[in-house]
């Protein structure tokens, strides 16, 4: 697979990532963008973690079943 030609500042901004709120820029620029994608990544790390925390809750409940012996009340 071939890349295209890279510069040097491919990937810097160089308004530090202080841009105008809405504008066309700030949506390209990296430094924001790097801080969504760390957000969106931590919030999907811990949606997973939830679910699996719900999923190990769920497994471990124990129910009674129709095979397994119960106690009879005259038995001694």
């Amino acid at each position: 697979m071939t890349t295209g030609q890279r510069s040097v500042l491919h990937g810097v901004c160089l308004l530090d990532g202080k841009h105008t709120p809405g504008s066309a820029s700030a949506k390209e620029c990296p430094l924001l963008n790097a801080s969504r994608r760390k957000e969106r990544s931590r919030k999907a790390a811990q949606t997973r973690w939830k679910r699996r925390d719900e999923g190990a809750e769920k497994s471990t409940q124990v129910t009674p079943s129709a095979d397994a012996p119960q106690a009879s009340e005259g038995a001694s």
